[in-house]
């Protein structure tokens, strides 16, 4: 269910309804799929699951090879995340380096500059109030994840 936005709450009936008007003015409801998955995968016993171990294992050694790959770039200095399947690298050793006549000024100048150098995209940490960070998933293949990281490389190694 990687990336489903679905949740729960447990809460006061004043505080239920209160959510219940915020959530439904942003999203409308969730899809039927989506909540039918969710009522199974909490009905599972994790430790008797072979796809979720699996899942989890899979998801363990894309964010290892994220880490060690990522550490291995000048100027970038990941984080080794405990939930999610995110990675949140520090990059403000790469601030004020340019390419050519653009100038990597913050994180979403260094977005922007791998978009357009290495075909990777990333989202910027200061929009989730990490600013110097981007945010990169590894909710993907590892051949993805292998060739990503080669671009972002080379792209890095060509700033100044």
């Amino acid at each position: 269910m990687t990336g489903w936005r679905v949740g729960y709450s447990v809460s006061s009936k004043i505080i239920a309804k209160t959510i219940e008007k915020i959530q439904g003015q942003m999203t409308g409801g969730i899809n039927d799929i989506a909540q039918m998955a969710a009522l199974k995968a909490l009905s599972v016993d994790p430790e008797d699951c072979h796809e979720l171990i699996e899942m989890k294992e899979s998801f363990r050694k894309r964010r290892n090879f994220m880490v060690k790959a990522l550490s291995e770039i000048p100027g970038i200095k990941p984080n080794n995340p405990e939930g999610a399947f995110y990675i949140f690298p520090e990059i403000s050793d790469l601030i004020g380096k340019k390419f050519e006549d653009f100038v990597i000024n913050n994180d979403d100048d260094l977005c922007m500059y791998l978009l357009n150098n290495a075909n990777v995209a990333l989202t910027s940490g200061s929009s989730f109030g990490y600013p110097g960070c981007v945010r990169l998933s590894y909710a993907t293949s590892m051949l993805q994840l292998e060739k990503a990281v080669e671009r972002i490389k080379k792209a890095v190694s060509q700033l100044q």
